[in-house]
């Protein structure tokens, strides 16, 4: 009789251990998908590359308040890209408009920054579906 007392408590205690751990999970959370974090990465270093340098605070303050402006939203995009929130690839695409625009403008020689960063936000767009 204590025996079974005893294996009946301890399947239903364990039967309660797996069910509150699938409770605690939350269901909107999508998994990350491997693009998602590479991107995230290469996102994030990309707008490293934008914090202007010494160099660009000779174009005047303008010029540099706007890099420093856009590698700081860009790697608030890329902190919402790896928590696969939806917004963040929208405004990230817009940045890499807008920077793109910018260095046609001012004809610069190098386009690799803006060619990049406009390559991962189309690479981004790929993944809005599985986002929140």
């Amino acid at each position: 009789m204590w025996a079974r007392r005893a294996c009946a408590d301890s399947s239903g205690g364990a039967s309660q251990v797996n069910n509150s751990s699938k409770q605690g999970a939350d269901p909107l959370t999508p998994a990350r998908p491997l693009g998602v974090a590479v991107l995230s990465v290469i996102g994030f270093l990309v707008s490293l590359m934008l914090v202007p340098l010494p160099s660009a605070w000779h174009h005047g303050f303008g010029y540099a308040f706007r890099m420093l402006l856009s590698s700081v939203l860009g790697m608030v995009c890329m902190y919402g890209f790896w928590r696969m929130w939806r917004w963040s690839v929208f405004i990230y695409g817009g940045l890499a408009v807008f920077d793109a625009a910018h260095y046609l403008m001012l004809s610069h020689r190098g386009y690799g920054g803006p060619a990049l960063e406009s390559l991962i936000a189309l690479l981004c767009f790929m993944y809005v579906r599985k986002m929140r």
